[in-house]
């Protein structure tokens, strides 16, 4: 997922934090707004799905972006994640990101104790974004990428995180089954307490997979106001 408009290694990605926080309800409002926006003007390059329709399963705040993941399970499965500039409590959006994937097949829920990776971006790009599936006894899921640890956002049996950079050590190289693999680590936090370290995802392939992704920038995306 490019990210262009949301300040590449400037103000946006210097706001970044490797803990995330709550999104205030207007914030949340107009960042959702603008995802589904995006989402609807890149139909073309992506599965068949109601941008309007898809639930948002979780949102999250890391500085002055805004990161929203809406899935869709059924015949038709995708995953998307969007990333808007907005500052705290403005509910003002003037970039968003989104990309995602998409198949066919219902979704997968991992094994007591396991995560299931899911969309994943970050080859020679502005900021990476993973995010995926995880145990009903998971609690928490951390990252960890060179010298930071990244606390993913889980909820509901999901888990999503970003960050700037990169996620993968050769630009070149191809993801996915049987490609690179990315450069950080798991830890799993169970219900019970427990901490399981390097723990390896599993990485299920949906049927005809589908990826897509656009963006807008200050002045095209809507003030849902």
């Amino acid at each position: 997922m490019v990210i262009p408009g949301l300040g590449g290694s400037g103000m946006a990605y210097a706001s970044w934090t490797p803990t995330p926080s709550a999104v205030a309800k207007t914030d949340l409002d107009a960042a959702t707004a603008a995802c589904r926006d995006v989402l609807a003007s890149n139909q073309r390059s992506g599965p068949a799905f109601d941008a309007e329709a898809i639930p948002v399963v979780l949102a999250e705040r890391r500085g002055d972006i805004v990161a929203v993941m809406l899935h869709q399970d059924g015949a038709q499965t995708v995953d998307a994640s969007c990333l808007s500039t907005i500052e705290p409590g403005s509910g003002k959006v003037t970039a968003t990101a989104a990309g995602g994937t998409g198949g066919s097949g219902e979704g997968w829920i991992p094994p007591a104790g396991e995560i299931a990776e899911g969309s994943m971006t970050g080859m020679n790009e502005q900021a990476w974004t993973v995010s995926g599936t995880a145990a009903p006894d998971v609690e928490k899921v951390t990252l960890h990428l060179k010298d930071v640890s990244v606390t993913a956002t889980v909820t509901n049996g999901r888990y999503l995180a970003w960050g700037p950079g990169q996620a993968f050590p050769d630009p070149g190289a191809t993801s996915g089954p049987g490609g690179a693999e990315p450069l950080f680590t798991y830890d799993v936090t169970l219900s019970d307490g427990t901490v399981r370290t390097d723990v390896e995802p599993s990485r299920p392939t949906p049927t005809g997979v589908t990826e897509f992704k656009g963006s807008n920038t200050a002045g095209s995306v809507p003030d849902p106001s």
